[in-house]
């Protein structure tokens, strides 16, 4: 048999329709031996817990995990970690979907590079599942993913996909607010373990407004500063590190201006919308009528022809 590949995926309130395309994009794989690990944060959410049952039931490599109640995503992941059975373990979002061979080639691309952690290129969609970008290409090598890494996350964590090692030595994800995967990475690097990317697009990833990064943008930032301030100086930081910030008077005054910024920013962007919205009825209003229409075809014509 081949090695086995556990997968990760937590899922929360996702649309029963995206969570089921999710699951099914792992268990449809051309890599076969795949252990999928599904935890449940939302332990009332009994509409998708009966559908990932009956899941579960048809195809055993699917287990079904549905924890007490809401813990999130960084303790729901590393619950999952201790179902882990492979040799591999990748990472899955409830409300994207991978392509049906991304499985056995990110495992055949990491063996042949002699790579620890992985992720690969992706598509961006739509809430409707239409592509909406070109490709969303990253850094292909160990060094330039860690040049990367100094200012932003060099991989997607959802095309997570590495030895069971690397997050075992890490002891899993690190509670930093909507940042644990730009923390995991740094740790990575810093452990002195081999990163690269497939530059092929194997991933399709949902854009979400209303996920965390969405919503909570400053505090996000802010996590994100810290971790990033903290790497360049080749310091790898622990949850306790984190916290201390957080409440200091700095990491307040850094997350005051970073969530001012973003609903100055909101606002703007509201009245832009507003401001073009009554633009766009005024002249729907003029064109709407037989003597506005003459008026603005005369005023086009006169722009356009004369001289």
């Amino acid at each position: 048999m081949p090695e086995l590949v556990s997968v990760l995926l937590s899922t929360y309130s996702e649309p029963v329709k995206y969570v089921e395309k999710a699951v099914n994009s792992i268990l449809g794989q051309s890599y076969s031996n795949i252990q999928l690990i599904i935890i449940c944060d939302k332990p009332d959410n009994q509409e998708l817990i009966d559908v990932l049952q009956n899941i579960c039931v048809k195809d055993p490599r699917a287990e079904l995990h549905v924890n007490e109640k809401n813990l999130g995503l960084v303790k729901s992941l590393n619950s999952a970690l201790s179902f882990v059975k492979g040799s591999y373990i990748a990472r899955m979002d409830a409300d994207d979907y991978s392509l049906p061979d991304r499985i056995e080639k990110q495992l055949d691309y990491l063996k042949k590079n002699q790579l620890d952690l992985v992720g690969c290129n992706l598509y961006n969609l739509d809430p409707d599942d239409q592509i909406c970008s070109g490709v969303i290409s990253y850094p292909e090598t160990d060094k330039l993913l860690k040049k990367k890494a100094k200012y932003s996350s060099p991989l997607a964590h959802p095309t997570f996909f590495g030895k069971k090692k690397v997050f075992n030595e890490l002891n899993g994800y690190q509670n930093i607010h909507a940042c644990e995967d730009y923390d995991f990475l740094v740790r990575a690097i810093l452990s002195g373990f081999k990163l690269g990317c497939l530059q092929e697009p194997l991933f399709n990833y949902r854009i979400n407004p209303n996920g965390v990064s969405s919503l909570n943008k400053a505090k996000q930032k802010t996590s994100f500063y810290f971790v990033c301030k903290n790497y360049r100086a080749g310091k790898m930081i622990t949850e306790s590190d984190y916290e201390d910030f957080i409440n200091s008077p700095k990491g307040k005054k850094k997350y005051d201006g970073l969530n001012s910024y973003y609903n100055k920013k909101a606002q703007i962007i509201g009245e832009t919308s507003k401001s073009f919205s009554l633009q766009f009825k005024r002249l729907y209003a003029i064109l709407s009528s037989k003597e506005g229409f003459c008026l603005f075809w005369n005023s086009l014509k006169e722009k356009i022809f004369v001289r």
